[in-house]
C-alpha cells in the first residue's frame, strides 16, 4: 500500500523539501506528457489514420467527456479514501500505456477506444497533485 504524506506539522525542513521535489517531479512528468502529445495529435491523427476534421473533433470530444467523468469519479473516491498518490501513479502509468498503444494501433476506432479507456485516465493525475499540494501545504496557498 502506498503511504500518504505525513501530517503538516510533522515535517522537518529536509523532509518538506523532499516532498516538494517529488510533487514538482510528478507535476512536470504529467505536464510534459500532455504538452508533447496534445498539440501535435491532430496532425498525427490525420496523417496516420487519414482522420478528417470531424473525426479529429470527435476524438477530442470523446477524450474530454471521458476525462470529466473519470476525474469526477476519482476525485470523490480519493476524497473518501485519501489515496491520492496511488491515483497520481495510475494516471502517469495510464498515459504512458496509452502512448504505447497509440503507436501499435492501425484503426482510428481503436484510437478512440484507447482515448476513452486509457488516455483519459492520465488526467486524474493533475487534480490529485494539486489536492496533495493543498493538503500538504495548507490553506495559505489559496
Amino acid at each position: 500500500m502506498i503511504k500518504e504524506f505525513p501530517p503538516r506539522g510533522a515535517l522537518t525542513s529536509t523532509s518538506k523539501t523532499k516532498h516538494v521535489i517529488m510533487l514538482c517531479s510528478w507535476g512536470f512528468l504529467v505536464a510534459f506528457l500532455y504538452s508533447q502529445t496534445v498539440p501535435l495529435f491532430s496532425l498525427y491523427l490525420s496523417r496516420t489514420y487519414g482522420a478528417s476534421g470531424g473525426q479529429i473533433g470527435l476524438f477530442y470530444l470523446v477524450l474530454a467527456v471521458w476525462t470529466i467523468a473519470v476525474t469526477h469519479i476519482t476525485g470523490k473516491l480519493s476524497d473518501k479514501r485519501g489515496t491520492r498518490k496511488a491515483y497520481i501513479l495510475v494516471g502517469i502509468l495510464a498515459g504512458a500505456l496509452a502512448m504505447s498503444l497509440y503507436s501499435l494501433e492501425t484503426s482510428f476506432n481503436a484510437v478512440l477506444l484507447i482515448s476513452a479507456g486509457v488516455f483519459s485516465i492520465l488526467y486524474i493525475a493533475t487534480p490529485q497533485i494539486v489536492a496533495v499540494a493543498r493538503e500538504y501545504f495548507g490553506r495559505e496557498w489559496t
